[in-house]
Protein backbone atom coordinates (compact mmCIF):
# COMPACT_ATOMS: atom_id res chain seq x y z
CA UNK A 1 0.00 0.00 0.00
CA UNK A 2 0.90 3.41 -0.65
CA UNK A 3 -0.67 5.27 1.85
CA UNK A 4 0.18 5.16 5.66
CA UNK A 5 -2.57 3.60 7.98
CA UNK A 6 -3.68 6.07 10.71
CA UNK A 7 -3.55 5.36 14.18
CA UNK A 8 -7.53 3.97 14.03
CA UNK A 9 -6.67 1.74 11.11
CA UNK A 10 -3.90 0.40 13.07
CA UNK A 11 -5.90 -0.19 15.96
CA UNK A 12 -8.64 -1.84 14.13
CA UNK A 13 -6.56 -4.01 11.59
CA UNK A 14 -5.26 -5.79 15.11
CA UNK A 15 -8.48 -6.12 16.67
CA UNK A 16 -9.72 -7.48 13.14
CA UNK A 17 -6.29 -9.99 13.81
CA UNK A 18 -7.06 -11.19 17.26
CA UNK A 19 -11.06 -11.63 16.07
CA UNK A 20 -9.70 -14.36 13.18
CA UNK A 21 -10.04 -11.82 10.61
CA UNK A 22 -13.93 -10.74 11.47
CA UNK A 23 -15.78 -8.04 12.06
CA UNK A 24 -17.43 -3.93 11.13
CA UNK A 25 -16.15 -1.45 10.82
CA UNK A 26 -18.21 1.63 11.01
CA UNK A 27 -16.48 5.06 10.47
CA UNK A 28 -17.48 8.44 9.19
CA UNK A 29 -16.90 9.51 5.85
CA UNK A 30 -14.19 10.26 4.24
CA UNK A 31 -12.72 8.24 7.69
CA UNK A 32 -10.56 5.70 5.78
CA UNK A 33 -12.95 2.81 5.36
CA UNK A 34 -11.71 1.66 1.93
CA UNK A 35 -7.71 2.01 2.88
CA UNK A 36 -8.39 0.17 6.15
CA UNK A 37 -10.64 -2.67 4.03
CA UNK A 38 -7.78 -2.63 2.03
CA UNK A 39 -4.73 -3.55 4.20
CA UNK A 40 -7.66 -6.41 5.77
CA UNK A 41 -7.71 -7.65 2.03
CA UNK A 42 -3.88 -7.64 1.61
CA UNK A 43 -3.53 -9.52 4.92
CA UNK A 44 -6.48 -12.24 4.03
CA UNK A 45 -4.79 -12.28 0.56
CA UNK A 46 -1.12 -13.53 2.01
CA UNK A 47 -2.21 -14.91 4.70
CA UNK A 48 -4.27 -18.14 2.27
CA UNK A 49 -2.82 -20.68 1.81
CA UNK A 50 -4.51 -21.46 -1.52
CA UNK A 51 -6.27 -19.30 -4.65
CA UNK A 52 -8.96 -17.03 -3.07
CA UNK A 53 -10.80 -14.28 -4.73
CA UNK A 54 -12.56 -11.37 -2.65
CA UNK A 55 -16.09 -9.94 -3.14
CA UNK A 56 -16.23 -5.90 -2.95
CA UNK A 57 -19.90 -4.84 -3.07
CA UNK A 58 -20.77 -1.30 -3.04
CA UNK A 59 -24.09 0.46 -3.37
CA UNK A 60 -23.41 2.76 -5.94
CA UNK A 61 -21.75 3.02 -9.33
CA UNK A 62 -19.50 6.12 -8.16
CA UNK A 63 -18.25 3.40 -5.52
CA UNK A 64 -17.37 1.17 -7.88
CA UNK A 65 -15.13 3.38 -9.75
CA UNK A 66 -13.07 4.55 -6.59
CA UNK A 67 -12.64 0.90 -5.18
CA UNK A 68 -11.45 0.25 -8.62
CA UNK A 69 -9.47 3.46 -9.11
CA UNK A 70 -7.98 2.60 -5.75
CA UNK A 71 -7.19 -1.10 -6.06
CA UNK A 72 -5.23 -0.17 -9.32
CA UNK A 73 -3.57 3.03 -7.75
CA UNK A 74 -2.84 2.23 -4.34
CA UNK A 75 -2.92 -1.28 -4.26
CA UNK A 76 -1.23 -2.19 -7.52
CA UNK A 77 -3.74 -5.21 -8.51
CA UNK A 78 -3.69 -5.52 -12.35
CA UNK A 79 -6.81 -4.60 -13.59
CA UNK A 80 -6.97 -7.87 -15.23
CA UNK A 81 -7.54 -9.86 -11.91
CA UNK A 82 -10.55 -7.57 -11.41
CA UNK A 83 -13.86 -8.57 -11.85
CA UNK A 84 -16.59 -5.28 -12.46
CA UNK A 85 -20.30 -6.62 -11.46
CA UNK A 86 -22.05 -3.69 -12.72
CA UNK A 87 -25.53 -5.11 -13.86
CA UNK A 88 -25.12 -4.16 -17.43
CA UNK A 89 -22.20 -6.92 -18.37
CA UNK A 90 -20.43 -9.66 -16.55
CA UNK A 91 -16.59 -9.35 -16.82
CA UNK A 92 -14.95 -11.39 -19.26
CA UNK A 93 -12.30 -12.94 -16.28
CA UNK A 94 -15.50 -13.34 -13.83
CA UNK A 95 -15.25 -17.31 -14.50
CA UNK A 96 -12.04 -18.15 -15.71
CA UNK A 97 -10.25 -17.87 -12.07
CA UNK A 98 -8.16 -15.09 -13.33
CA UNK A 99 -10.06 -12.47 -11.10
CA UNK A 100 -8.43 -11.84 -7.34
CA UNK A 101 -10.71 -9.01 -6.41
CA UNK A 102 -15.07 -8.80 -7.93
CA UNK A 103 -16.47 -5.24 -7.75
CA UNK A 104 -20.07 -5.61 -7.60
CA UNK A 105 -22.76 -2.70 -7.80
CA UNK A 106 -25.98 -3.69 -5.69
CA UNK A 107 -28.65 -1.54 -4.42
CA UNK A 108 -29.88 -3.17 -1.56
CA UNK A 109 -25.98 -2.88 -0.17
CA UNK A 110 -26.98 0.31 1.53
CA UNK A 111 -30.19 -0.66 3.08
CA UNK A 112 -28.62 -3.92 4.34
CA UNK A 113 -27.75 -4.03 8.02
CA UNK A 114 -24.66 -5.94 8.88
CA UNK A 115 -24.52 -9.28 10.87
CA UNK A 116 -21.93 -10.59 12.80
CA UNK A 117 -20.40 -13.55 11.25
CA UNK A 118 -21.59 -17.01 11.57
CA UNK A 119 -24.85 -14.70 12.73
Amino acid sequence: MKVTPRRWQVDAFKKWIAASRHGIVEVITGGGKTIFAQYCIEDFLAASSQPSAILILVPTHALLDQWYVSLLEDVGVNPDQVGLWSGKASPPNAYSGQAEAHLAVSRGASRTKPRAFGA
